[in-house]
């Protein structure tokens, strides 16, 4: 069994508020309808790569 120490969940936690300002950043020149259609074509890259 593998537990986080404090300073890793300390890391771990600094590094979702860190993705999540990206991601905020990176789409808050998109439309929701954009935003929306990123997220469809992503999920169908993402797709693909899990066919064999």
């Amino acid at each position: 069994m593998i537990e986080l120490t404090e300073k890793g969940r300390t890391a771990a936690h600094a590094g979702v508020v860190a993705a999540e300002a990206v991601e905020r950043r990176m789409l808050s020149n998109l439309t929701d309808h954009k935003t929306e259609v990123l997220r469809d074509l992503l999920q169908r890259c993402a797709d693909a790569l899990e066919v064999s």
